[in-house]
């Protein structure tokens, strides 16, 4: 006898959230969405840098990083910085990163993430298809034009390109285009050549969009599926009920579910800290800028990343959206730094002079919820009955979003899984440490 579908109360409302409630709804699950902000979409999915870039997936954890540290910790502009903290977990979370930052490690996060993005883009797209043959609106400024990387030197153009390799030998297609070449693809940069002496690479098969518009879109239609949310409410506790399974609180009642999945990005480990489980799940802050766009001619029309500065510059409708920056913080309570921010200002004036208009320029800043080694969470929690896990994206939730939500909805839902769970897996991982240190 086929088995009822599960009642499911999903804690997070952000795109990994929101995307896993959808594929639940779909499935005939009974869905609940807590979020404690008053819509979806508000944190670390508000204003990110717009791209869908399973190309990118190289973790921040890169050999380089140990050699470069010491000198961005003494630069203002630096577009790594740490902010010591007296919590150890920040510093166990940093030795696992420092850890794995080794080529092999690299290489070994690479060949995990990409088949997840891989099967995420083909998701988003088959959301599309669907969001076309039922007639409900999927609008997001979505752009499928790939993402040009521009190398400010040699030096860089040859390290990204001996890095890209184990992508190349999975299938990604890559160019590898000169200066000219580069400003022939993407008019915009003639303005500032002198920052693309390496030329650049493009890779066609990249997307972009707002993450932001694509999760209210994805929402509003979940909501026809039947999936109620709750805003405004603080998920204060976990427990263990008498049968096993995994509550949470709300307002002071414990709610009952069949499965519930975490989904809180840099506000997981606490949650799951009363339940004894630790997560190595450290926020790395962000930056970003959006502006209208002044001169059509001077912004990019591909989504381009400035390789050097770790920088990403999207066209999203009329505006232009500058991203970039990352500081492993001290807490998830830190305002905005206005001389960080400003950083991305010039970024944009440097690269393409006159295409932003500075008086309508909205400044923001968000949490990244990093793992060390940048692989995500999905899947059980050790020892749970109902626990499920589907956090930990880092930069990558945009990218990864709609892929982690199937591949959790079918293990909830006990479907076989498109791709292999093994390497995302909380019960494999999170036993051997909780550093994360994979071998």
């Amino acid at each position: 006898m086929k088995r009822p579908p599960p009642r499911v109360i999903v804690i997070g409302g952000g795109i990994v959230g929101v995307a896993g409630a959808w594929q639940l709804a779909r499935r005939g699950c009974s869905v609940l969405l807590l979020e404690r902000r008053e819509s979806v979409a508000l944190e670390t999915s508000f204003a990110n840098g717009g791209q869908i870039s399973p190309s990118e997936v190289a973790p921040w954890s890169k050999p380089e990083v140990v050699r470069r540290a010491p000198i961005w910790m003494l630069r203002a502009g630096a577009p790594f910085r740490w902010r010591p903290s007296v919590d150890a977990a920040q510093w166990r979370w940093l030795w696992g990163f420092l850890s794995q930052c080794s080529h092999a490690a690299n290489e070994r996060s690479v060949r995990r993430l990409f088949p997840l993005a891989q099967a995420s883009v083909s998701e988003l797209r088959k959301a599309r298809e669907t969001a076309k043959r039922e007639g409900w609106a999927l609008d997001y400024d979505m752009a499928q034009r790939g993402i040009l990387r521009i190398f400010r030197t040699l030096a860089i153009r040859e390290r990204e390109w001996r890095a890209e390799a184990p992508l190349r030998e999975m299938g990604v297609e890559m160019r590898l285009l000169s200066t000219g070449e580069c400003i022939e693809m993407e008019p915009a940069l003639q303005h500032a050549p002198e920052n693309l002496r390496g030329g650049g690479l493009y890779t066609p098969g990249d997307e972009s969009g707002d993450a932001h518009l694509f999760a209210h879109a994805l929402w509003k239609n979940a909501q026809s599926w039947g999936v109620e949310g709750r805003f405004g409410v603080e998920v204060t506790a976990l427990r263990a009920a008498s049968d096993g399974r995994i509550q949470p609180q709300v307002n002071g009642e414990w709610l009952e579910c069949d499965a519930l999945v975490l989904s809180a990005g840099c506000w997981s480990p606490a949650l799951a800290r009363g339940l004894g489980l630790a997560l190595p799940v450290w926020p790395v802050k962000g930056y970003s800028l959006t502006a209208a766009i002044a001169d059509q001619s001077r912004a990019p029309r591909i989504s381009v990343t400035d390789t050097g500065r770790r920088a990403v510059f999207t066209r999203l409708g009329a505006c232009m959206r500058v991203a970039g920056l990352a500081e492993v913080a001290r807490s998830t309570t830190e305002g905005l730094d206005p001389a960080r921010a400003g950083i991305l200002a010039s970024y944009a004036e440097d690269l393409f002079p006159g295409a932003m208009d500075a008086g309508t320029a909205r400044f923001w800043h968000g949490y990244r919820p990093m793992m060390p080694d940048s692989t995500p969470l999905i899947g059980k929690a050790p020892g749970s009955e109902n626990l499920w896990l589907n956090l930990g994206h880092g930069s990558l939730g945009w990218t990864m979003s709609m892929g982690s939500a199937l591949l959790l909805a079918q293990r909830i839902c006990g479907e076989t899984p498109s791709l292999d769970p093994r390497p995302y897996d909380p019960e494999a991982r999170l036993s051997r440490n909780a550093a994360m240190l994979d071998a």
